[in-house]
């Protein structure tokens, strides 16, 4: 079965692609095109595409059997595990250049990079462990012991876990990733392959191939969840930026099958290739892209109908897939505003907010001030980008507003006002 396992298994989602992708050829075309970038496991090597065209562009020379890939979120440096090589490759994003491989455990398979760019943890399935990568130097760290196995591994929105599917032990393993500690194993389904949060980290989705369903895990007490079935041999999964459906790629029944994820509802199977594995979706939610290892191919499916279209060709055995500059989840329309609504004239109040979690990779700049009161603002306690907490004295009716600007590339910027008056 593990035999098995090696040749079908990379997934999006296991890998965590919500980080972008690789670039296409020339530089000018790099900082602004929105691509796929796809491991080509028999080739050694990364196809980009562009998306706009679906074209795809001059592979790029990686290490043996390439399975996962994962990108920085500043999009300047991608990440690509080679299972035959012991080794992931940095790739340089402005050039497609790949630089010197950093040595790893056995047999890497997943690789996921933490919010902050940080760190990249890469899964080593033959020494049952994960390796930590500190990016500015590329630098392996110690490796962290976990299940046996272990393949698909993903980091939460918010940076503080990773989540490790352990193919061989039929358990996740959660890892504290301020400490690199691996926590006590969650027991799935047989044969967890990959894995992948909801947008607002409360939880986890698991494939797992052997018992063809899914188990879902509450993230707060790593507690799994009653499974819902799928299909055959389900390997990637991704999905929606809004949360609402996965997208579940079935290696064994050739297809896609979507899942509306508050009532674990499966809708009509999109039929894709012969054996389909990696998923990603755009952060716009209109289309996923679907590796199909033995077409040698990447289907693009349009998510409004569920309708797949042409398949793009790509090189031998294509396994992984990520997407890079095809912008960001919007960012939160939510900004909630915490104060007093009254209080006696000279009292000293607190005021807080905040945007919602997938807010703080979105905001370009905030402002907070007052209008209609004398008082002024006191030092700001928190200052971290998506919250605002400060304190001030309040002499007479006073409306505070706060505003946040947006990236290019998230949703609209929010502004909201709170009026606080004297007794």
């Amino acid at each position: 079965m593990k035999g098995r396992i090696v040749r079908t298994l990379t997934t999006a989602s296991t890998l965590a692609f919500v980080a972008v992708g690789l670039i296409p050829a020339s530089p000018a075309a790099a900082a602004t095109t929105c691509s796929a970038f796809v491991t080509n496991s028999g080739a050694s090597n990364v196809t980009p595409i562009t998306l706009a065209t679906n074209t795809p562009e001059t592979p790029i020379t990686v290490g043996a059997n390439p399975q996962g890939i994962a990108i920085t979120p500043d999009g300047a440096t991608a990440y690509v595990s080679n299972y035959g090589s012991d080794t992931v490759t940095p790739i340089n994003l402005a050039t497609n250049t790949p630089a010197a491989p950093i040595t790893v455990g056995t047999n890497p398979y997943g690789i996921a990079i933490t919010p902050d760019g940080a760190k990249a943890y890469v899964a080593n399935t033959g020494s049952n462990n994960v390796t930590p990568i500190t990016l500015a130097t590329n630098t392996p760290g110690t490796p962290i012991t976990v299940g046996t196995s272990p393949y698909g591994i993903t980091i939460s929105p918010d940076g503080t876990k990773a989540y490790v599917a352990n193919a061989g032990g039929g358990n996740v393993t959660p890892i504290t990733l301020a400490t690199n500690t691996p926590g006590a194993p969650i027991t799935v389904g047989t044969t967890p392959f990959s894995t992948a949060f909801s947008p607002d980290g409360t939880t986890a989705y698991v494939t797992n191939i052997a018992t063809s369903n899914v188990t879902p895990i509450t993230v707060a007490t790593n507690t799994p969840g009653a499974p819902f079935y799928v299909g055959s041999n389900p390997r990637g999964i991704a999905i929606t930026s809004d949360g609402a459906t996965a997208y579940v790629a079935n290696a064994g029944d050739s297809n896609v099958t979507p899942v509306t994820l508050a009532t674990h509802t499966l809708g009509t199977p999109i039929a894709i290739g012969i054996n389909p594995t990696g998923i990603t979706i755009t952060p716009d939610g209109a289309t996923a892209y679907v590796t199909d290892a033995l077409t040698a191919s990447v289907f693009p499916i349009t998510l409004a109908t569920n309708t797949a279209e042409a398949p793009i060709s790509v090189g031998s055995t294509p396994w992984g897939i990520a997407l890079a500059n095809c912008g960001s989840s919007p960012a939160s329309t939510t900004l909630t505003m915490t104060a007093p609504a009254k209080v006696p004239a000279g009292t000293r109040v607190k005021i807080t907010g905040v945007l919602d979690s997938l807010a703080p990779a979105c905001v370009a700049s905030q402002e907070v001030f007052l209008k209609k009161g004398a008082s002024t603002i006191g030092p700001q306690l928190t200052s971290a980008a998506g919250t605002y907490r400060f304190q001030t004295k309040i002499t007479k009716k006073t409306v505070v507003q706060v505003t946040y600007a947006a990236t290019a590339t998230c949703g609209a910027s929010e502004s909201g006002k709170k009026t606080i008056r004297v007794t």
